[in-house]
């Protein structure tokens, strides 16, 4: 099955501008790990957020020597047969478990999945 990805919210955008800017070396890098492994679903980790089916992609920094531990992390959804990036942040920056589910409320309710 192969799925397209949605429309990023500005929330979305946003989050992953500050992350060029914070880590430019790693732009190319960011992009390719989102397109290719957000479909498969063996290479992330369901969430437990409002019984939705989010996903977490745990994603390195090698240009910077930061570890898929210690990296960014991508919250989405894959709903109607698209990819809905909900946020993405620097595990670094948002490491407790209130402040992140703010982050994910803000993204999700962000998303239209009428269009």
């Amino acid at each position: 099955m192969s799925f397209e990805f949605a429309s990023p919210t500005s929330h979305y955008s946003s989050h992953l501008e500050s992350l060029f800017e914070t880590y430019p070396n790693s732009k190319a890098s960011i992009e390719e790990e989102i397109n290719t492994k957000t479909p498969d679903f063996t290479l992330t980790n369901k969430i437990r957020f409002l019984n939705t089916g989010i996903r977490k992609l745990k994603i390195p920094l090698t240009e910077y020597e930061i570890s898929t531990r210690r990296g960014l992390r991508l919250i989405y959804i894959i709903a109607k047969n698209k990819i809905w990036l909900i946020t993405i942040y620097s595990k670094s920056e948002f490491n407790r478990g209130r402040e992140i589910n703010r982050l994910i409320k803000a993204g999700w309710d962000a998303i239209d999945f009428d269009h």
